[in-house]
């Protein structure tokens, strides 16, 4: 009767580390879930690109003549600028102030 008593003991322990890791895992995953959503629509965005390759080379030779033209601090500090007006146009248009 204690192997059997000792098999419950373990099986209610494991059950229990179990579900606490599982509370650890779904609050990693909330605070991933917004940069993987990121990851998904800029995948999405290239395979969309590369599925028409005259969009993709057009890309590719509008991007780099921008940073032949610019050189690469110009076009990182225009970069950083465009994404800082785009989020604010896309936060003002959706209502949140």
């Amino acid at each position: 009767m204690s192997q059997l008593a000792e098999i419950l003991r373990r099986r209610e322990r494991l059950l229990a580390e179990s579900a606490a890791r599982r509370g650890r895992i779904l609050g990693y995953a909330v605070v991933l879930a917004r940069p993987l959503c990121w990851v998904d629509r800029c995948v999405n965005g290239a395979r969309r690109t590369l599925a028409r390759p005259v969009v993709a080379g057009a890309s590719l030779a509008a991007g780099m003549g921008l940073l032949l033209a610019l050189g690469p601090r110009r076009c990182l500090a225009w970069g950083a600028k465009g994404w800082g007006a785009w989020r604010l146009w896309r936060q003002f248009s959706q209502g949140r102030h």
